[in-house]
């Protein structure tokens, strides 16, 4: 063979893949695709939790905004219920000026104080007087007759604006413990309260 050009021997055979390196390849492969997997679903993850967020975020705004809405129409039906209130007030007080009358005096001007909430707090009633009663008024408030029979006379007068004013069933309640001021032309006669009328000098 000495000296024989050309040849070469034959490369020797390659190795079968054995079954080891084919599961490894396999499991190198699902290992990968593992990986890959999750990062993608920590990629998802991320990407829901900042919408979970965002919702919650925009959820609580809403809610928010909801309650603000909530709280405005709770303050425009209050504000609404005081106004209906207040023109009620006007209209009584115009009604009852000078269409209230007893045998001793007349209501020259009533003004209704209304609470924080619409409610009746006190009202104000200037009187003049009638002829008979008027030729015992002394002025500032004072009369040359009995207490009893003046405390007589203001309570039914009083009382008589009481009725006047309850006939409106849109009118805020009038009752027993409604503070009550009588006047005769601006100058003070008494209160009346809880059934009891008391002149000025009686405080």
């Amino acid at each position: 063979m000495e000296g024989f050009q050309g040849y070469s021997p034959p490369e020797p055979p390659k190795p079968a893949p054995t079954k080891m390196s084919v599961m490894a390849l396999v499991a190198l492969i699902l290992a990968g695709l593992g990986i890959l997997g999750c990062m993608v679903l920590t990629v998802w993850n991320i990407a829901l939790n900042v919408q979970v967020s965002d919702l919650q975020q925009a959820n609580a705004a809403l809610q928010r905004k909801t309650s603000d809405l909530a709280d405005q129409h709770t303050n425009v039906e209050h504000e609404q219920s005081i106004i209906k209130q207040v023109a009620v007030f006007n209209y009584l007080s115009h009604s009852i000026e000078e269409a209230v009358v007893t045998d001793d005096f007349i209501v020259d001007k009533i003004t209704f104080t209304p609470t924080g909430d619409g409610e009746l707090k006190s009202v104000l009633i200037d009187v003049e007087n009638q002829p008979d009663i008027d030729l015992d008024y002394n002025g500032d408030g004072t009369y040359n007759v009995s207490k009893t029979q003046l405390r007589a006379k203001a309570v039914k007068l009083i009382q008589a604006a009481e009725d006047y004013y309850g006939s409106d069933n849109e009118a805020p309640e009038w009752t027993e413990s409604t503070l009550v001021t009588l006047t005769v032309k601006n100058y003070d006669i008494g209160d009346y309260a809880d059934g009891k009328f008391l002149f000025v000098d009686e405080y």
